[in-house]
Formats: C-alpha cells, sequence, structure tokens
C-alpha cells in the first residue's frame, strides 16, 4: 500500500540507499499509476552505468526482473527505447498463478525527465494525504508524470514505460 514510502519527494526528503520503493497509485478510469526508485550509493567502479545498462538491456529483462515470466522485443532503438510484450505471473495464496500481458512502450531519459513532463500540482509543502487525493484524481496525460520519486541535484536517470 505504499505505507513505508513518502508520498512526495523533496530536497529533504529521500530513498533509502538501496531499499526500492514501489508505489501503485489509482488513477481516473481505472487506471494505475506504478512509481519506482531506488538510490544507489557506491565506491569504485561506474554502479551508475552498470545499473542502467541492467534497465535497458531490454533482451535480458527476464532474468532480472522478479515475477516477469517473458519479455519479448518488439522494436528497440540505442539510447531512446523499446517495445516491450511481457507476460508477468505471481502466485496467490500457494493455490493459484496470477498472469498478465502487456505491450509497453519505454522511453529512456539519461539526464532525467525534461521539465516540462514533470507535472507542477505539487508544491513542497504538500502534505501526504492532500498529495494522494489529488494524484488520485489527475487524468492520465500522456507524457507528463504527476510526481517523480528522484528530486534530487544528484546525477538520475529515468526510464518511463507506458502500456
Amino acid at each position: 500500500d505504499g505505507a513505508e514510502s513518502p508520498v512526495v519527494l523533496s530536497d529533504e526528503i529521500c530513498l533509502v540507499p538501496g531499499k526500492p520503493v514501489v508505489r501503485v497509485e489509482a488513477a481516473p478510469g481505472n487506471a494505475r499509476r506504478i512509481f519506482t526508485g531506488i538510490d544507489v550509493v557506491a565506491l569504485g567502479c561506474d554502479v551508475e552505468e552498470m545499473v542502467w545498462a541492467t534497465l535497458t538491456d531490454y533482451q535480458n529483462l527476464a532474468k532480472v526482473v522478479p515475477n516477469l515470466v517473458s519479455n519479448t522485443v518488439l522494436s528497440a532503438e540505442a539510447h531512446v527505447g523499446a517495445r516491450l510484450q511481457q507476460v508477468g505471473a505471481a502466485r496467490l495464496g500457494g493455490v493459484a498463478t496470477f498472469t498478465a500481458q502487456t505491450t509497453l512502450d519505454v522511453r529512456e531519459y539519461r539526464h532525467g525527465l525534461p521539465p516540462n513532463m514533470e507535472a507542477d500540482h505539487l508544491d513542497g509543502q504538500a502534505e501526504q494525504a492532500s498529495a494522494r487525493e489529488i494524484g488520485a484524481a489527475l487524468p492520465l496525460r500522456d507524457g507528463v508524470f504527476p510526481r517523480p520519486y528522484s528530486i534530487s541535484s544528484l546525477p538520475h536517470r529515468d526510464i518511463t514505460m507506458k502500456a
């Protein structure tokens, strides 16, 4: 339910290094918005580049993404993104397996989302309850993301996926 992760990130709130945050939120029209983020802190090799290379190795995503049963690359363009057909599965209560298939358009933003793709409906003072209400009421808009999970002057990259 996202109770452990903050609703709004600011310069004073950050992710816990090494611990992924995933939040699924309702959106109008029986849609869902899914946000995920992870902070990686390491010395030595270029960890940012290694993580990016793993996440953009579309041919091999099923090897590193839990519950991803199959991943077919329908088309891809280096440093831009890909169209993927994916099947995921999860065991429900040990008695049944739920599977779902989707086609995703994936776009890479090596230097983070451009400002015109971030919705400006939240100010830095928004309290958690009101932020959830605002987010649930916002209609889905192609190419606009309501609440980024990385507000930082540190290097970061974004990947968007749209079904």
